[in-house]
């Protein structure tokens, strides 16, 4: 997220994972230009005192403009245990995309994607764990 960041300082930067291997494995990041930004990241079989946080999902809305109410109505209940919450749906706000726009249809941002690259060694790890028996 930091190299992104310092490539496009305007951004609003979104990032989310699931994995699952029978428990699941998530990692959410919101990183606004603003300055606010949340990081998440735990398996779901996991107590709290073992994910990561970081950042305040309180502090990124206040910067969207987003109230609690608003963002319980999306999935974010701010009410909830914070391994409960549905970290994801921070990120659909975050990018607008949880609200119609004036005159019908959905905000319409410009969307990168980019591609990660990883060593031999980490491709290779991931086929394994992938890709095994196949």
């Amino acid at each position: 997220m930091a190299r992104q960041r310092a490539r496009h300082p305007e951004a609003r930067i979104v990032g989310s994972v699931e994995l699952d291997y029978g428990n699941t494995y998530q990692e959410d990041h919101v990183v606004l230009p603003t300055g606010e930004e949340v990081f998440v990241g735990g398996w779901d079989c996991d107590d709290e005192d073992v994910w990561s946080f970081d950042g305040d999902p309180e502090e990124v809305l206040r910067a969207l403009g987003i109230e609690r109410e608003k963002a319980a109505e999306v999935g974010f209940d701010l009410d909830e245990e914070p391994r409960d919450r549905i970290w994801s749906d921070l990120g659909v706000m975050a990018l607008g995309l949880h609200r119609p726009v004036a005159g019908g249809g959905v905000e319409h941002r410009r969307v990168s994607c980019f591609r990660v690259r990883r060593s031999e060694e980490g491709a290779g790890n991931l086929g394994d764990v992938w890709f095994q028996g196949f």
